[in-house]
């Protein structure tokens, strides 16, 4: 019985998260929104990396908030656009520094689809992946250059990190050619 309850409120706190996401991409506020437990629905959307995004909607909503849970969503929200400004900070200094040793590059996935969303602080990601080519050694240098620690070398992208948060994958190539 515990295990169906517990499933069934995962699929409740989903619904709502779905319900509050798509409200944002679409623009529209929420109207309708309940929750029996405030406490497990945000550890659900911490979970999930969708914290940010479910305060943003909730936050520019007209549901009523208790006053604890806008102190986090708040906290959460600044705490993303200061990740998100020094994230992008550090980018934008290895790409001059990358096109400055002509190191041909083009930054992919997550980093480029956060300006998709409403405000970039909104897309969550563990790490920036950078396609360098044939240049990984070049581009290792910088990265060194940079302040950033090399913390472990894949078949295919090197591994990077500085300071808690900031992770970067340096990539040769996009796919496994010896397939």
């Amino acid at each position: 019985y515990s295990k169906i309850k517990k499933n069934k409120e995962i699929l409740n706190y989903a619904s709502l998260a779905i319900s509050v996401i798509s409200s944002v991409f679409c623009k529209k506020k929420v109207t309708d929104f309940n929750t029996d437990n405030w406490d497990d629905f945000i550890k659900f959307c911490a979970e999930h990396k969708i914290l940010n995004i479910v305060a943003f909607g909730l936050i520019n909503s007209d549901v009523e908030l208790p006053e604890k849970i806008k102190r986090i969503f708040n906290e959460s929200i600044l705490r993303s656009m200061m990740i998100e400004a020094q994230r992008s900070t550090e980018i934008e200094l290895l790409c001059d520094d990358f096109e400055a040793n002509k190191i041909p590059h083009i930054v992919l996935k997550g980093f480029v689809i956060k300006n998709l969303y409403p405000q970039p602080y909104l897309r969550s990601m563990g790490d920036v992946d950078i396609l360098v080519g044939n240049e990984l050694q070049k581009a290792t240098e910088i990265m060194l250059n940079h302040g950033y620690s090399f913390d472990s070398e894949e078949f295919l992208h090197g591994s990077f990190s500085k300071g808690k948060g900031l992770h970067v994958e340096l990539h040769k190539s996009l796919i496994d050619e010896s397939l």
